[in-house]
């Protein structure tokens, strides 16, 4: 192999590496078939806590599942109530905001019955929760400009970005880091 492509490869498995981090093991290829280990299979993993303390884990794992019914019982009742409600695009923003609870709860239960899923659950809570408090952001945006816009006349060429920010401003400067736990005690400090 020339200089060039040995550089190449050396660059290649380390960003690799950084980004799905794994550790090469020394004289072994890229390209290799050995598999990677995350810790033992759902059987060997059951099996081993169902002999170190079958009482506790079998609480653990019955208490969590029942919470996870619980929460996808309630999601899909707010879940059909919403459905109902005419398209909009608060509708869908409420409806991604939903989504956050079950697929927190069905992760969480997936990883407690077998830890090798943890990276992808892990994964999929943070992917949800990026999009629930995005949506909720928006969500917001879309009752803040509602409420400024109610009652407006044609006449007014503002904008909504303008009127939003009137309103929020209606009651003058506030101390916005006086608040509790440990702010409201340094509230003689702040301006």
């Amino acid at each position: 192999m020339s200089d060039r492509s040995e550089r190449l490869l050396e660059a290649s498995t380390t960003v690799i590496e950084n980004v799905v981090g794994l550790t090469a093991v020394k004289g072994t290829e890229l390209g290799s078939n050995e598999a990677i280990s995350l810790g033992p299979r759902m059987g060997v993993f059951l099996e081993t806590c169902m002999e170190a303390d079958p009482h506790r884990f079998l609480f653990k794992w019955i208490s969590g599942s029942i919470a996870v019914i619980v929460t996808c019982a309630i999601w899909l009742r707010h879940f059909r109530r919403n459905s109902q409600a005419p398209p909009s695009m608060r509708r869908i923003y409420y409806q991604r905001v939903s989504w956050f609870a079950p697929v927190l709860g069905v992760t969480a239960l997936a990883s407690l019955f077998s830890p090798r899923v943890f990276p992808v659950a892990k994964f999929l809570q943070t992917q949800f929760e990026a999009i629930s408090l995005a949506s909720f952001g928006s969500i917001l945006f879309l009752l803040l400009a509602a409420d400024v816009t109610e009652g407006g006349s044609s006449k007014d060429n503002r904008s909504v970005a303008t009127l939003i920010m009137k309103a929020l401003n209606k009651d003058g400067p506030k101390p916005h880091f006086a608040v509790p736990p440990f702010g409201c005690c340094f509230k003689k400090c702040m301006p």
